[in-house]
């Protein structure tokens, strides 16, 4: 191990992402290493909040299976983009409880498939002047029953998840929308589209912080995005 930091392997190493031969390194520099000890305490503090960071709900069945289902092709990409011996994150992923809350549970499979800095995120969580996570309610503007979403943004706003379901499955010409709003003016948040049970999700692109829109919304545009909304918005909701 040479004398360089282990920083940027911590958070693997908290959530059992590593393998055998990763692990044993990282505990050879630990065991000489303050600095990375002390992360790594902050880490699992962190880590162990994380659980809590969200209201826990009781979703329906629908949603719940929807999720499980799709937990399995997830871990099988994750793996394939990964490094080589990087497969620990597939096994965490296969071992998570279906007795998790669903939106905690779709928020972290989410993050992880987008590849967030996981790292920079629990940190925030380990300092007492951070604000929780942000949970946003979309609803339905339209004769759309069931259709709902939920926009999870961290204490900063710099990160953020979009979950929806119940949407209609759209053709291939077109795909939706996510538009963050504030003082009038529309900026793209990315674009999705969802499966046959009308279920997505995506990772926010937002060229400042969440926190800073007052709205949200969702509408349907061409494949590839418009540069403003060409039509009625079918989910909404406000910060």
């Amino acid at each position: 191990m040479s004398e360089a930091h282990v920083l940027d392997q911590l958070a693997d190493y908290v959530m059992g992402c590593l393998d055998k031969d990763e692990r044993q390194a990282v505990d050879l520099h630990l065991a000489d290493c303050a600095v990375c000890r002390a992360e790594l305490h902050a880490l699992r503090e962190a880590a162990g909040q994380l659980a809590f960071a969200t209201t826990p709900v009781n979703p329906p069945a629908r949603v719940r299976k929807a999720v499980m289902r799709r937990a399995s092709p997830l871990a099988a990409w994750l793996k394939s983009r990964r490094p080589e011996g990087r497969g620990g994150l597939t096994r965490w992923l296969q071992a998570v409880s279906p007795a998790w809350a669903a939106v905690s549970l779709v928020l972290i499979l989410a993050l992880v498939a987008s590849n967030l800095l996981m790292w920079r995120q629990v940190k925030q969580l380990t300092s007492p002047t951070e604000v929780p996570m942000r949970t946003i309610a979309l609803v339905s503007t339209q004769s759309l029953p069931g259709a709902t979403g939920l926009l999870v943004i961290t204490g900063s706003g710099r990160y953020g998840t979009l979950v929806v379901d119940g949407l209609p499955q759209l053709d291939t010409q077109h795909q939706y929308q996510l538009w963050l709003i504030v003082d009038g003016t529309r900026t793209n948040g990315g674009l999705f589209s969802v499966d046959s049970d009308g279920y997505g999700a995506m990772v926010i692109e937002s060229p400042m912080p969440l926190t800073e829109y007052l709205n949200f919304g969702v509408t349907v545009e061409p494949v590839g995005g418009s540069p403003g909304p060409t039509g009625q918005p079918i989910l909404s909701g406000h910060l």
